[in-house]
């Protein structure tokens, strides 16, 4: 028995904690389809999770790094309390840039295997620029 080499590819964690693409891939998480499509889009789910986790914890770093600090040393909020007052906005944007630009491996899923998987083009084309191939 041979066994079916599996292909990644390298996906932008801005890619991979877009909206769009997640909630895509939750839409996939409720369908009934085949195991081996099935464990693939689990896999994809939880390494999204932790590309997401991991994403926003070091972005809440970098707040702390940049943001000015009140009294207390807590990050100072404009008044409104929706953003934060940072001290050198164009590097903490650079490194939020770096953050996002980063590649991450995922598995690929090939929708050409899955001749009778119903999407709709819209959802194919989100998938195709992240985590699909034809």
């Amino acid at each position: 028995m041979t066994k079916k080499s599996i292909k990644v590819k390298k996906v932008p964690v801005a890619i991979l904690i877009n909206q769009n693409v997640v909630n895509q891939i939750n839409e996939l998480t409720k369908k009934t389809l085949p195991v081996e499509m099935s464990m693939k889009i689990i896999n994809i789910y939880n390494k999204m999770a932790e590309v997401s986790s991991n994403y926003e914890k070091s972005r809440l770093e970098l707040i702390s790094k940049y943001c000015e600090k009140d009294e207390s040393g807590n990050n100072k909020q404009t008044e409104d309390g929706k953003e934060y007052i940072l001290t050198d906005k164009d590097a903490f944007q650079a490194e939020v840039n770096a953050l996002l630009g980063q590649d991450v491996d995922i598995d690929i899923i090939q929708l050409s295997s899955y001749k009778n998987l119903m999407i709709t083009p819209t959802d194919l084309a989100l998938l195709l620029s992240s985590i699909a191939e034809f």
